[in-house]
């Protein structure tokens, strides 16, 4: 389906998983500069060193403050799905809530420094995160009025998923509010880390996140179970939850304002929060029965309940075309979906899909395949073949464990085999989903053909790996962002000793860089000629250019940096040289694997999907690399900190 069909939830999970990619990075990077200081003594939060411990807290907070948004969405979504139904109408402002979410993500990123308004921020920059936190609210107010606007325009039922999201609407938007009040910078300095900031969070996290996820519970429980509740305890549960949850944290902003801080177990008995803490401490206790509440209401539900009907709430979304509960393959036949509403188009669209009146209804060799479409136009793209049951991933996966349990360790060898291990089991895999013969157009139903995967521009392995590496410029860019940040605010700076500039080395690395990714294009304009030998050959002509640009990036911590462990100038270097060499490296054994592939058949004028993933790693390779030079050599060779 194109972009304007797609169910509403699926574009909250879809700006939901843009988030994660974008923000969980600076989070890594933190982590490992933090266990690069314990393990080498590199001083990157040392301020005797030229070191910041707020770099620590930018890094941290860059993700920190957006994961609030990230846990609120998927919640969000469940409330635009659920919502609709239970006031029995269609969701009003599809489109207005769409941008909101969108413009969610972005504003929410420019909020980190709302965590930090206590720690010496200029004014200027207290000012402009003040109003950007104020700013958010606008696009979470817009969906606020349109879920009430649903409701007005509809006939609600209270069932109990609309009991849920009624609790989500008074919880979260006194979350809301107090969250614009913590924006404003003189009262979130009278209320930091005191309980208000306890309540605060707990409203938006509960409000956004477990009230709106016990609503979709119910609503799909016939979906996951094939049952029906039997017995009341669910509507018992809400209120005991409610009413528990409220006691709870609406005496700690009473509390916080009396000044109570956040983190203590004991306090003097004269400070007057005795009597509200104890509330606190019953409406836990109330909170907690309700929780047990509703484990007791599933498991019965699941162990006696009666047999559900398809499609109890009478909805119109696709996943209750399936049957109850849905088998491992979901759908015996894809559908064609021509709305957001396929159910109101087809009302026995589940009879017509059992019956196999869809695509892919006939089994083709044993392969796992699916549907992929233009995301503009929902035309179809081409046929995606799912790899069967391996234990490769499995296996990588622990193997990917056990590197970072022996760095943990201080087990640096260990961890060094073991990386090379890694590389060696994802050469091992690269082998095993790549195609190996040219396949025409296959028959997948309602009179249409498609192009399996290996043979479409944007197939899984290419969105894949540009979705990857998104998420490492990210890194990257943190890594620069400190690097730029300790330069400029870090105390000890200038450093006692720079960088020994190079001009040899800027220009052979820049060299180098630049020729694996002419290469590499000049690899798939022969590959799209025919031409195999001119193929493998460019591929191998990358590689060698990977290898001179990562050569001369070497240089510069073994020979023309100070040692890392002097000031943090120099760590940050050598971790920015450390990083980019890492992805040449990986670059270089993609191009190596490339150029066998060509030899082996792996590759072929309509199969260049190994080619240009390859493509896309060389160019990130070089860039990253290229820039790192810059960074390195060019301030130096322009006289700046000397």
């Amino acid at each position: 389906m194109s972009l304007d069909r797609m169910p509403i939830f699926a574009w909250y999970i879809l700006v939901t998983a843009g988030m994660m990619v974008v923000g969980f990075p600076p989070l890594i990077l933190g982590s490992i500069l933090l266990e690069a200081e314990r393990a080498f003594g590199l001083p990157f939060f040392d301020p005797d060193k030229g070191g910041d411990p707020l770099l620590w807290q930018h890094l941290f907070w860059i993700f920190g403050h957006p994961e609030v948004y990230i846990i609120f969405l998927p919640g969000a979504g469940i409330v635009s799905t659920v919502l609709p139904v239970m006031a029995r109408t269609k969701l009003l402002g599809y489109r207005w809530i769409i941008a909101a979410i969108v413009a969610l993500a972005f504003l929410s990123f420019g909020l980190w420094v709302h965590h930090m308004y206590a720690v010496g921020i200029p004014h200027m920059a207290l000012g402009f995160f003040s109003a950007a936190s104020a700013l958010v609210a606008i696009p979470t107010g817009i969906q606020i009025f349109a879920w009430l606007g649903t409701l007005w325009s509809g006939r609600p039922q209270l069932k109990l998923p609309m009991l849920y999201l009624i609790g989500f609407f008074f919880v979260f938007v006194i979350g809301g509010l107090t969250g614009v009040m913590i924006a404003v910078v003189p009262f979130d300095w009278q209320a930091h880390d005191t309980h208000f900031i306890v309540a605060h969070m707990h409203y938006v996290l509960v409000g956004g996140l477990v009230f709106p996820l016990l609503a979709g519970t119910y609503y799909w429980l016939p979906h996951f179970t094939g049952k029906e509740r039997s017995f009341k305890l669910g509507e018992a549960a809400f209120w005991l939850i409610f009413v528990g949850f409220n006691l709870t944290f609406f005496m700690m902003h009473l509390t916080g304002l009396l000044g109570m801080p956040r983190r203590v177990d004991v306090y003097p008995a004269d400070a007057g929060w005795t009597e509200l803490n104890l509330l606190s401490s019953i409406g836990g206790f109330i909170t907690a029965f309700g929780f047990a509440l509703v484990v007791i209401d599933i498991l019965q539900t699941m162990l006696a309940g009666r047999a559900s009907r398809r499609n109890p709430w009478r909805a119109s979304t696709l996943e209750w075309a399936m049957m109850l509960r849905p088998g491992t393959y979901n759908f015996v036949s894809q559908p064609h979906v021509a709305s957001r509403d396929p159910l109101d188009d087809v009302p026995d669209l589940d009879v017509r899909l059992a019956r196999g009146d869809g695509y892919l209804a006939r089994d083709r060799d044993g392969l796992r395949e699916t549907i992929a479409v233009c995301v503009n136009s929902g035309r179809i793209d081409y046929l995606a073949v799912v790899p069967t049951n391996s234990w490769l991933p499995v296996v990588t996966a622990a193997v990917t464990g056990l590197f970072f349990l022996a760095f943990l360790l201080g087990l640096y060898w260990v961890a060094a085999v073991v990386l090379a291990l890694l590389a060696a089991m994802g050469w091992i895999w690269a082998k095993k989903i790549v195609s190996h013969a040219d396949e025409g157009p296959i028959d997948i139903g309602l009179g249409e053909t498609a192009y399996v995967h290996h043979q479409a521009r944007f197939a899984p392995g290419w969105c894949g790996s540009l979705g990857l590496l998104v998420a490492d410029a990210t890194m990257y860019g943190s890594l620069l962002f400190g690097f730029a940040y300790l330069w400029t605010i870090a105390p000890n700076w200038p450093p006692p000793a720079f960088i020994d500039p190079s001009v040899i080395d800027l220009v052979v690395g820049t060299a180098g860089f630049g020729v694996a990714a002419w290469a590499m294009r000049r690899s798939l304009a022969e590959n799209g000629r025919g031409d195999r030998y001119g193929t493998a050959r460019w591929a191998f002509t990358a590689a060698a250019g990977l290898v001179i640009g990562a050569l001369a990036l070497l240089a510069a911590p073994l020979f023309r940096l100070p040692s890392p462990t002097s000031h943090a100038y120099a760590a940050i270097a050598t971790m920015l040289v450390a990083y980019t060499v890492l992805h040449a490296i990986v670059a270089l054994l993609m191009a190596l694997f490339g150029w066998t592939g060509v030899r082996a058949g792996y590759v072929s004028p309509a199969r260049s999907l190994v080619l240009r993933v390859i493509g896309l790693w060389t160019d990130y390779a070089a860039l990253t690399g290229i820039t790192a030079l810059v960074a390195l050599h060019v301030p130096i060779l322009l006289g700046a900190g000397q």
